[in-house]
């Protein structure tokens, strides 16, 4: 949002810009909030009542005095106190007074969302990008802000890893993750323990680069950042929702280049693209029919497949959340589009939403694990 019109109708009622701002901080993330606010004593409305809109921008565009910057620049504030700044943050987004320096962001009641929009909120404060990573390791603002002094000047990467230590070879997971990338792998690093390394890969788009148009072409681009750092096999690889999908197809390429994989870890994606029939309808009409009508067919699909699978008839938790609407469609598109090869590798299928044993038809070596 670009900027904001308010009218204020009731008698003797007084605000400013700065009151304004001032609420919006404390209600919304800084993103949401809007760069520039004009004052009305009321809206030009016609005769009708409709709000005229034209209108509306010339007096906005005319009265450019009033236009109140939503962003200060931070020389202009003085002296940044991280750790002050970070306290304030911390305490407004964890809804607590009593959060001090040294208490775990997530003891407190943060989780990965939480997580992000502090992020987010602290790329908005310090003027430059904070890697999703930081915060393993600096679960507190006394280690966080020691932390920011020397990872912020490094370029965000969709690659990261968690545990160096050990003797297993790497599990390389496609996170699948649009809201909280590698973020959202916190748990499952603290579940694996020390002796797991993972090598987590953000789904393109998480920090607005290029997102490929098919599955085969996400794979493609990603396979590089994998072979850069394991030259040969056996490889190990996963992933959740579409990531899942990328790392089955990352899995087919590698193969098909004479890589050897030993395992791939699919964690819950759709598997409406698995089942034959399923399979040689998208097959008949993906050279006809448009993205955005198989992505539709695709979606209520994985809806049935959600909702057969769940006895209760409590709504069942969708991806989409606060996810960009473009980066979502975008991978919808991409999903329902996907047509995927037999593999004869060992896959284990986590199924929770959905139901695993239609990836058999391409894979001989399934096992699939009920989870909750």
């Amino acid at each position: 949002m670009a900027r904001i019109v308010v009218t204020t109708r009731a008698p003797h009622a007084q605000t400013t810009a700065v009151e304004l701002r001032q609420f919006l901080q404390r209600e919304l993330a800084s993103f949401k909030i809007p760069r520039h606010i004009l004052i009305l004593d009321q809206l030009p409305k016609e005769d009708t009542g409709k709000i005229q809109r034209r209108q509306l921008r010339e007096l906005f565009d005319g009265r450019s005095g009033q236009q109140v910057s939503m962003r200060v620049p931070r020389a202009a504030k003085g002296p940044l106190d991280l750790e002050a700044e970070l306290l304030m943050l911390w305490r407004r987004l964890l809804k607590s007074d009593a959060v001090t320096l040294d208490d775990d962001f997530f003891a407190c009641g943060g989780d990965s969302l939480l997580a992000m929009e502090m992020l987010l909120q602290l790329e908005q404060l310090i003027g430059k990008a904070v890697p999703e990573t930081i915060l393993f390791g600096a679960e507190t603002i006394r280690q966080l802000a020691q932390k920011l002094e020397t990872e912020t000047d490094a370029p965000p990467t969709p690659i990261a890893q968690f545990r160096t230590g050990g003797h297993r070879p790497p599990l390389y997971f496609f996170n699948g993750d649009l809201r909280n990338g590698h973020t959202g792998l916190r748990r499952m690093v603290e579940l694996l323990g020390s002796d797991y390394p993972i090598i987590s890969i953000n789904p393109h788009g998480f920090r607005g680069e290029p997102i490929p148009a098919s599955i085969e072409q996400m794979a493609a681009d990603r396979l590089p950042l994998i072979l850069e750092r394991q030259a040969s096999g056996p490889f190990l690889l996963g992933g959740r929702c579409n990531g899942a999908m990328v790392a089955f197809e990352a899995a087919r390429q590698l193969v098909a280049t004479g890589h050897n994989v030993h395992m791939v870890a699919m964690i819950d994606p759709p598997t409406v693209n698995a089942r034959p029939a399923t399979r040689a309808i998208v097959g008949l009409m993906k050279p006809i029919a448009s993205r955005h009508f198989l992505r539709r067919i695709f979606e209520r699909l994985a809806r049935q497949e959600r909702d057969a699978k769940h006895s209760t008839s409590e709504p069942v938790w969708t991806a989409k959340g606060k996810i960009s609407p473009a980066l979502w469609d975008a991978y919808s598109m991409a999903m329902a589009r996907y047509l995927p090869a037999s593999l004869e590798v060992a896959v284990a299928f986590y199924a929770a939403e959905h139901e695993g044993r239609n990836w058999r038809h391409l894979c001989s070596q399934l096992e699939v694990v009920q989870v909750p």
